[in-house]
């Protein structure tokens, strides 16, 4: 049945409310509008900037999602009728949303957001935005025993709140997954359990969150290595950590005692464990048999008749927990057969695959990017790869963001900078490294650090840098950029990458009226007067843009 008039506009007068709250509480120069007007990769970073602002604090994250509900319920209350195809453009951006920040956070509160819906909204914006954004998310994986801490603070000075929220997401898998494999690291789940909390109530801001979940890693890592150190299988040193913490106080000689009863308790009660025996009363029975007997012929006697009982129920407890029906635990590897590899790249978008997508590793993704958009698209590009070509239409080197070419820390290096993405956005986007010589040198930006009177480090610098291109291009175009912090040489790299965007970007960095620049094939221009409608209405559309 069609939906009669009046619970049509209901619906869409919903949706047009949860949307235009949704971007309010993003950010002041975010609307739904603007991420409906945008495309490719321009479309990406406003998405990232979306969930970079709404991370701001929980009741800011929690608000959003109880909008985004609101939203789901009026887009399903559209449904079949056909003016819901009116929405569905808007309803997609807003799941993509949701999907970036389940992604980030609590999965049982945004997961299911749009649920009903979902087939209806698949890969909804389009399929380039979908591949885009693929490749960014596959560059920012995080293996926390690979990474270096203190270069992650760096890389993602621009957006902490997203790498703070990414880390905490994988070291909570990982404390998880240590804590039912062993209950005596129980503790370091409250100590992440607690940090998050103090983190949510604005107690600790987004760098100091990241030492401390740093510190944690590292807790964690000592507790793996004991693996190691100990000369146990994990289950085996599960039953040997029950055994020994607490208490008792035990002798050196009395711990490798109990070292081997835990190896020998464990292959007992593998043995024990029979098809279905946690549906058997006679086969849990056996099993506590087995612990007590096992523990009563190789414990010292330190081990009091209370501390022995609180020891066997702890372990009958684990094992229950630990070891399933069909033979299987916590700690069997799983083995995982390796995909075909994909043997050619796609040629065109309607190519692409999701095993082109789920397979690709960062080198693929910046060819098969290449292969479909061309080298204009120097985003997916690595940072080895830029340095080591030379400046272009899409690429340009800068030595420095407050120096000019005479040495002198003046107004005008600032402004060659926003003149440069103004340039690259007003045409076909690009990316500028900053901190890079004419030869594509790493030179670093210790040197712009050391202009500034008080503090000579990155946050520093990139608030300046923040400041500098809201004033001169304004906040809407500073959402549209990706701002990353590379170490080459242990100098630091600043790099943009900048889309072609929607909207021309007019630059106010002096003291006239406002100047629309365009990138030329090696520099950058002022638009001459004469000419600024016809390049509005060729590249925009209109000479509003």
């Amino acid at each position: 049945m069609m939906l009669d008039t009046a619970n049509a506009k209901l619906g869409f007068a919903a949706i047009d409310l949860g949307a235009g709250v949704i971007g309010a509480r993003s950010a002041n120069d975010i609307e739904l509008t603007d991420l409906e007007a945008a495309t490719g990769f321009e479309f990406v970073n406003l998405l990232d900037s979306t969930v970079e602002a709404l991370l701001i604090d929980e009741a800011t994250r929690k608000g959003w999602v109880q909008l985004v509900n609101r939203v789901r319920k009026a887009y399903k209350s559209l449904m079949p009728d056909p003016a819901a195809i009116r929405a569905t453009k808007r309803v997609s951006i807003i799941r993509n949303v949701a999907n970036k920040m389940a992604s980030l956070a609590e999965q049982a509160d945004i997961s299911d957001v749009m649920d009903g819906v979902s087939e209806l909204l698949d890969r909804p914006v389009g399929t380039r935005e979908y591949i885009i954004r693929a490749a960014g998310e596959e560059q920012a994986l995080l293996d926390l025993n690979q990474i270096d801490w203190e270069q992650l603070a760096i890389t993602f000075a621009a957006n902490k709140r997203t790498a703070a929220k990414a880390v905490e997401r994988e070291l909570e898998k990982q404390i998880d997954d240590a804590v039912r494999k062993n209950p005596t690291v129980i503790h370091l789940a409250e100590r992440l359990r607690r940090l998050i909390a103090d983190y949510n109530a604005g107690t600790l801001n987004a760098e100091e969150y990241l030492r401390r979940l740093a510190q944690l890693h590292g807790s964690l890592d000592d507790h793996q290595r004991r693996v190691i150190e100990e000369e146990l299988t994990e289950a085996e040193l599960a039953i040997f950590d029950l055994l020994t913490k607490p208490a008792p106080e035990l002798t050196d000689g009395e711990m490798r005692k109990v070292r081997a009863a835990a190896q020998r308790l464990l292959a007992h009660i593998e043995e024990t464990l029979v098809l279905d025996w946690k549906k058997k009363e006679e086969s849990k029975a056996a099993l506590r048999v087995a612990i007590r007997r096992v523990l009563d012929d190789e414990l010292p006697e330190a081990y009091g008749r209370e501390i022995f009982d609180e020891k066997r129920q702890a372990i009958y407890e684990h094992i229950y927990a630990s070891f399933g029906n069909d033979g299987e635990s916590v700690y069997d590897g799983m083995t995982v057969m390796a995909p075909a590899p994909v043997a050619t790249l796609p040629t065109t978008e309607e190519d692409v695959t999701d095993a082109d997508v789920d397979q690709a590793d960062a080198e693929r993704f910046a060819r098969m990017i290449e292969e479909l958009y061309g080298t204009r698209e120097t985003w997916a590009l690595p940072l080895e790869r830029l340095m080591a070509g030379e400046e272009s239409e899409v690429v340009e080197f800068k030595t420095s963001a407050r120096w000019d070419t005479d040495g002198q820390v003046t107004k005008k290096a600032p402004a060659v900078i926003t003149k440069t993405i103004a340039g690259f956005a007003n045409a076909k986007g690009g990316t500028l490294l900053i901190g890079v010589n004419d030869k594509g040198g790493a030179v670093g930006l210790r040197p712009d650090y050391e202009t500034f009177s008080d503090r000579h480090d990155i946050d520093k610098w990139l608030n300046w840098l923040t400041d500098i291109i809201i004033n001169h291009l304004g906040r809407g175009v500073l959402w549209r950029l990706r701002v990353r912090i590379h170490v080459v040489e242990d100098k630091e790299i600043c790099r943009i990458d900048i889309p072609a965007l929607s909207a021309p970007t007019w630059s106010a960095a002096g003291k006239g009226d406002p100047v629309l620049f365009e990138r030329l094939p090696n520099s950058t221009r002022a638009v001459p007067v004469n000419e600024i409608e016809a390049l509005l209405t060729e590249r925009f559309g209109g000479a509003d843009g």
